[in-house]
This record gives structure tokens, C-alpha cells and sequence, in this order.
């Protein structure tokens, strides 16, 4: 999942990604192509019986799976990201209530993230290269508010600007990460509360999207198209059609974000 990621930092350059972009492999693509190619024929297939009209339809569907695809990579790294940034957190908020540095708690956050995640972990290399650049002198605050931006996740770039200007100002960083902290994890379990209620939807959903496709051939074997073929395939067009808005339509409203 790394590989895909960017490099990219201001600061500091060796381990740090640009969590906005997502540089996509050739097995990236290929599997992006091949969903796009398989669901768009074989429902094409159903509609229309036409294997030259699959294919082309197909062609044209795992071409725009792409980006699709690679929104979908880039939403889970920054999910992945953020639920390590709560741990994160959590363990400089215990070293800064046992009265340490910031400085110090940033060195033992180092240890635990090694310990909960892994040196691969995302959070772990961005508290490693933080402890980098503090013992080459580089500015606490430039190093937060660079992991911010590249990050692109409202929560890190909020606590880094906080954080930025609390310490300049001789704030309470205690308090700053304990509320941060909090308020992180008060959203991220209202989130997974609402997605938990939403998954019995979704799954209706998915199965509502799977009906025309077993609806449509029975009822072809029971009943005749009309003579004008210009009618048949305006008809299947349109019936196609909107069940792909309807489809959209529901992902958005069920796509809900705290």
C-alpha cells in the first residue's frame, strides 16, 4: 500500500508521502481495469446481448475504473491514517501528563507506534522523521504543520495548526492534545456507529443493484421486443440509465461523514 503513495515533503524527504496522491501500479491498474471491464459487460451483456457492444463498453468502463480506483486507495490510506494518528495521541497525551517534554513524548510515541503498528506503519515513519528533524534542530511546529498538508485529513491539520499556535504562544499543550484527542475519538466512534446502522442499507442496496440484472433476462424469455429496434434499445438505454443514477444516488446518500 505504500508503494502507491507519493513521496513528497518540505521538511523532511526520506519515508514521508503526499497522502493526496496515489502514484498507481501497473497491478493497480490492471485490477481498477479488469472490475470496470467485468461488471460493465457482463451487465451490458444482459441488456443488450451484444458481445461487440461489451467490449466496447467494457474498454470504456475499466478506463474510468481508474480514478475511481484510485479515490478508493487514497480514502482508505488516509482512514488507515488517521485511526494511527488517534493512537498517536492517546500516547503523547499519557507522556505529556506524566510531565514530560514535548520533545520526549514525541521520542517515546516513536517506541509505541513501533510497537502497536510496525516500522512499515504510516504513523510510525511520520514520528520517526518528527524525531529526525528535532534532533537536526528543525522547528516542531514546521514538521506538524507539514505532516498536516501532506496528510490532506482535517484533523491533523487542525491539530497541527492549534498546536502551531498554542506552542508559539506558550499554550497548554497538555490540554491541546488531551481535547484533540478526545474530540478525534468521539468522531471516529460516532462515525463507526452510523457506518455500523448504514452497513443492513448498503447491503440492500448492493442487492436492489444486482435485481435488474436477474429481472431483465426473465423477463426477455417471456415476452417479445417490439419490431422497431430503434425502440428497443431506446428503452434498454434509458432503463440502464436509470438504474446507474439510481445506484449513484443511493451510495451518496448512504455515504454520510461526521
Amino acid at each position: 500500500m505504500l508503494k502507491g503513495l507519493t513521496k513528497k515533503s518540505k521538511v523532511e524527504n526520506d519515508g514521508l508521502y503526499d497522502y493526496t496522491k496515489y502514484h498507481m501500479k501497473l497491478k493497480d491498474r490492471a485490477i481498477a481495469f479488469l472490475i470496470g471491464f467485468g461488471l460493465a459487460a457482463i451487465a451490458i451483456h444482459i441488456f443488450f446481448g451484444n458481445i461487440i457492444v461489451d467490449l466496447v463498453v467494457g474498454i470504456a468502463a475499466g478506463i474510468v475504473a481508474q480514478p475511481i480506483y484510485r479515490k478508493m486507495m487514497i480514502k482508505k490510506i488516509r482512514r488507515q491514517l488517521l485511526f494511527q494518528f488517534r493512537d498517536l495521541l492517546d500516547s503523547l497525551s499519557s507522556s505529556v501528563s506524566a510531565g514530560k517534554v514535548v520533545n520526549a513524548a514525541f521520542a517515546d510515541a516513536e517506541k509505541d507506534m513501533n510497537l502497536q503498528y510496525g516500522e512499515n506503519s504510516l504513523i510510525y515513519k511520520e514520528v520517526r522523521a518528527i524525531n529526525s528533524g528535532l534532533i537536526n534542530s528543525a522547528n516542531i511546529e514546521d514538521l506538524l504543520l507539514d505532516f498536516g498538508k501532506r496528510s490532506g485529513i482535517e484533523d491533523i491539520v487542525s491539530f497541527a495548526n492549534v498546536f502551531s499556535i498554542s506552542n508559539r504562544r506558550g499554550g497548554e499543550i497538555k490540554s491541546i492534545i488531551g481535547e484533540t484527542k478526545s474530540i478525534l475519538c468521539d468522531k471516529i466512534d460516532i462515525e463507526m456507529e452510523i457506518q455500523a446502522s448504514l452497513n443492513s442499507t448498503k447491503n440492500e442496496l448492493n442487492i436492489l443493484m444486482l435485481m435488474p440484472l436477474i429481472v431483465v433476462p426473465m423477463m426477455s424469455s417471456f415476452s417479445q421486443d417490439s419490431d422497431n429496434p430503434a425502440i428497443n434499445i431506446t428503452v434498454k438505454i434509458a432503463g440502464l440509465a436509470i438504474f446507474i443514477i439510481a445506484y449513484i444516488i443511493g451510495r451518496k446518500i448512504t455515504d454520510i461523514k461526521v
